[in-house]
């Protein structure tokens, strides 16, 4: 059977994917930034970003499974093209709130393009079933992951580059000794300028932000965009030496420069949020028709009436399990995004390389999602989900243990890319696509084809309260780890070791990792019988190297079943049941 995967719909779907996972992750991104070391610093804390990211999250647990809702009973090209709409007004309000430089209005901006975002959601995994074979989930599932990391890593690498723009951080001259016994001085801080002029403006700048001793330097060495460097101040005291309130004239200097942000661009947001948005929009509309779902669903506006619900009916199966793996993930990838930004800090290096780490991260996620679905093929293999584990564990830890190099704010991005912290994310990122493909394709596989759209949508919101928690852990560890949040990988790396153990406890005997003959390493997605036998063989309950393993998450109900009906009747049910694996309606509607 010819593959959809290069279709017209499946391709639009990607590309839409892809712009709205750029201009979140844009927004989202300066906004870390500019509350991490930027305009807006320490306006929320200590944990600023753990705040960013819980106006994030917390939208999508409230609307997910009502946005499952919408999703089941309207067509989702027509959800997708709404939500899509509704992007480019919300990107001119974040531009402004930019623009203007205040931070509520930025943060509103977030909650409401989060608030979108939750509605494309379940739209857009309920829709890769229905665009392509259930014999190309895996291969689908690969393939969008893939591209939206790849959306990531653009997003994060323009996230940088806007963040430095729209709010420059000065340099210190000469860079901080690499090693750890650093000379009380002198050194200063410093901008740099293309030319005499401009250096004299930036001067009358700063002496008019109180800065008096700001003067002009010609570089010893003069670059192609840079001859002269602005002096902020100079000190003779260790930057690491503390005034009595526990902070170094250096790093409260740095600060208010940063508070006052005297030399930036404001409207470059504006133009980067507002471009990508029109292009989600435009690619939205190439989406081919689609079912109009169940126009006779009634909707449930209680927020977690719908998550209750579909837990309970996941809960007679291995299905919740599957969720719950799934989302345990996202509590570990919430936390790693949140300290790479604080690698800025760490490493005492720009934001744009700092967005390089996180870009490294996103191409090791989209490899190892698409080395994933391409050993899988036209299976399902939940045995790559405990290698997976493994390399999380791994490399969480050396990430932890391995002091990262000072590179400076004069480092080119190459001097980032092949340091040791970039090795072990681009490790650590590989390892989670083996991870999270298999039970991501699980997911879809086995929710209820009337249902899927709530299903999935119950499964990102439980992703976003996992999520929400990370920030949770963060906020609560930060004064812990600070000026050494790259420890926390330490934290990462355990609570992956005790999730690891504890779903291949869960599973055991299911035939989801390991069957019960020790052979059931794939799953197939289209084409076997219940039983993992041809159907004129009757029902057997061991799943073998070719079985559907879907049956194995619903075995009891097949065996209470077949305990209560006549022997002729058998494999019937058991027909039935791997048709429809999770309890419900014959056609998939809820019991409810």
């Amino acid at each position: 059977m010819k593959s959809n995967l290069f279709k017209r719909g499946f391709l639009s779907l990607v590309m839409t994917q892809f712009f709205g996972a750029m201009n979140d992750n844009i927004l989202k991104a300066v906004l870390i930034f500019m509350v991490i070391n930027g305009a807006w610093v320490g306006v929320l804390g200590e944990s600023g970003s753990s705040i960013v990211t819980c106006c994030f999250t917390v939208p999508f647990i409230l609307l997910s499974g009502f946005a499952g809702q919408v999703s089941d009973r309207y067509s989702k090209r027509t959800v997708t093209w709404w939500v899509k709409s509704v992007e480019i007004p919300i990107a001119l309000i974040a531009g402004y709130g930019f623009y203007v430089q205040n931070l509520w209005v930025t943060m509103l901006a977030l909650i409401a393009l989060t608030c979108q975002s939750a509605f494309f959601g379940p739209a857009k995994y309920g829709m890769i079933a229905e665009l392509v074979d259930e014999s190309d989930l895996s291969r689908a599932n690969g393939s969008i992951n893939m591209l939206t990391n790849l959306s990531v890593i653009i997003g994060t690498l323009i996230a940088g580059m806007v963040s430095d723009v729209y709010c420059p951080l000065p340099y210190r001259s000469p860079p901080a000794p690499v090693d750890s016994s650093e000379p009380a001085g002198p050194y200063s801080l410093a901008f740099q300028a293309a030319n005499m002029a401009e250096g004299e403006d930036k001067v009358d700048a700063l002496k008019e932000i109180g800065f008096s001793t700001a003067h002009v330097k010609e570089l010893d060495t003069p670059q192609a965009d840079a001859s002269v460097a602005v002096i902020v101040a100079t000190y003779d005291k260790s930057a690491s030496s503390s005034n009595d309130d526990g902070i170094s004239q250096y790093q409260k200097d740095k600060l208010e420069l940063a508070r006052k942000n005297p030399f930036g661009n404001p409207s470059l947001p504006v133009i980067a949020l507002v471009f990508v948005a029109v292009l989600g929009w435009l690619a939205s509309l190439l989406l081919t028709p689609l079912p109009r779902g169940n126009p006779e669903l009634k909707f449930e506006y209680n927020p977690f009436s719908t998550y209750i619900e579909t837990i309970k009916e996941m809960s007679k199966t291995r299905l919740l399990m599957v969720m719950m793996a799934w989302g345990y993930f996202y509590l570990l990838a919430g936390i790693a995004l949140l300290i790479v930004p604080e690698y800025t800090d760490i490493m005492d290096t720009t934001r744009k390389n700092a967005s390089v780490l996180m870009g490294v991260l996103g191409i090791a996620i989209g490899l190892g999602c698409a080395v994933a679905g391409l050993i899988s093929g036209h299976k399902i293999k939940p045995r790559l989900i405990p290698l997976g584990a493994l390399g999380l564990i791994i490399f969480f830890f050396l990430l932890a243990f391995v002091t990262p190099p000072q590179v400076g704010m004069q480092a080119t991005s190459l001097d980032v890319l092949f340091s040791s912290v970039a090795l072990f994310i681009f490790c650590a990122g590989f390892s989670s696509g083996f991870y999270i493909v298999p039970l991501q394709a699980l997911l879809q596989s086995l929710s209820p084809e009337g249902e899927r759209g709530r299903f999935l949508g119950t499964a990102n919101g439980v992703s976003f309260m996992f999520l929400t928690l990370s920030s949770l852990v963060v906020m609560l560890l930060a004064n812990a780890f600070k000026g050494m949040e790259y420890k926390m990988f330490y934290v990462c790396s355990g609570l992956m070791l005790v999730g690891a153990i504890y779903f291949l406890w869960v599973f055991r005997g299911t035939g989801l990792l390991i069957g019960k003959s020790g052979s059931g390493s794939v799953m197939e997605t289209g084409g076997v019988t219940a039983g993992g036998v041809a159907a004129d063989t009757g029902v057997d309950e061991t799943l073998s190297e070719d079985a559907d393993a879907t049956i194995c998450l619903a075995e009891n109900s097949v065996q209470s079943d077949a305990a209560r009906d006549s022997p002729g009747d058998d494999r019937a049910d058991a027909d039935d049941d791997a048709e429809n694996p999770l309890p419900g309606n014959s056609d998939g509607s809820s019991t409810s």
